[in-house]
């Protein structure tokens, strides 16, 4: 009897080919925005002005940098999930390692908000650095309660000149922490494994070894934990797609968030806007691969549907009537 391909395989040199090869698109977008810089007038100054045209181009390439990392972390995650699933006792090592935080001392005041804020907005200004949120790896799964939409008349903007010079502090943050983003690759991806096998730090377990995975990860619309309408069976009616999110709203039967759920994930490639920005061929097929490997273990996982969800017309007018109801009258 073959053992598991989790078990047989060593998946380390692949991610180490794959991780390298990130690196070198990293150090190539680097290198762009270090020639596209303008000079300051105090030369003591870190230079972060750029023309508008090349910050454009800048902001592309690093989210396509950023979409290419959460592909490969969540890849990782779910190899780790899928040998936690084949091999005993796997999953007994990815725990949640929670934060320890310093206690209160006595003698300590109580924390005063707003002087924090304005404490921390004065520690950025004089540090001359630009502070980041925290890089999010999954994306929340869509609900089907969309807000009204708001209708106003939006006033007509000129086209900007791409020769403008504009302050690029933001986006050359985002690229500096790139580096450090693929460094914990997987310490992320463990993480994140650790999170959907434990509910919290203390280690209980959300599943069982023999339980199904379909069942526990599932969190696309259609599918047989989901409480949310189908997206790719066109069979469902409009009044039980209306129960079910009902029912999903309903406080009882509020599931939490899926950790592995990414939207762009849902097609099978990936966005087109990201993909025609990259003008390396290698780079264009890294990002394609990356892509499919995410999906497909994310696919195998029960994350997302085999087929990709059509988005298709509904042709109401062209439904038939209903039919006559004829009543007694004796």
């Amino acid at each position: 009897m073959s053992e598991p391909a989790s078990k047989s395989v060593d998946l380390r040199p692949i991610f180490t080919e794959i991780a390298a090869r990130l690196a070198g698109f990293m150090a190539r977008v680097a290198g762009y925005a270090e020639d596209a810089l303008e000079p300051e007038d105090d030369p003591t100054r870190r230079p972060s002005h750029m023309m508008l045209g090349a910050k454009n181009t800048l902001i592309l390439q690093v989210r396509r940098m950023e979409y290419t990392l959460r592909c490969f972390i969540l890849w990782l995650a779910a190899e780790l999930l899928q040998r936690a699933q084949d091999e005993p006792g796997f999953a007994d090592g990815l725990t949640l390692t929670p934060r320890v935080s310093r206690p209160a001392h006595p003698d300590d005041p109580p924390p005063n908000t707003w002087m924090i804020e304005q404490d921390q907005a004065l520690r950025d200004a004089l540090s001359d650095r630009v502070r980041l949120n925290s890089f999010s790896i999954a994306t929340p799964c869509p609900n089907g309660t969309a807000g009204k939409s708001r209708r106003w008349r939006a006033r007509y903007k000129y086209l900007p000149d791409a020769r403008e010079i504009v302050d690029a502090s933001a986006v050359l943050a985002r690229l500096a922490r790139l580096p450090k983003l693929l460094q914990r690759a997987d310490k992320m991806a463990e993480r994140l494994a650790a999170r959907v096998l434990h509910m919290d730090g203390s280690g209980s377990r959300v599943f069982a070894r023999d339980d199904n995975f379909s069942s526990t990860l599932s969190c696309h619309p259609g599918s047989p934990g989901s409480l949310e309408p189908a997206l790719c069976e066109p069979s469902g009616s409009r009044e039980q797609s209306k129960k079910l999110l009902e029912r999903a709203s309903s406080p009882a039967q509020k599931t939490p968030l899926p950790q592995l759920y990414f939207e762009p994930l849902i097609h099978w490639l990936p966005p087109d806007e990201l993909w025609r920005n990259c003008a390396d061929e290698a780079e264009r097929d890294d990002l394609n691969t990356l892509h499919y490997r995410a999906r497909s273990a994310l696919v195998a996982l029960g994350v997302f549907p085999e087929a990709e969800p059509p988005d298709l017309p509904e042709f109401e007018r062209f439904k038939p009537p209903d039919p006559p109801q004829i009543r007694s009258f004796a």
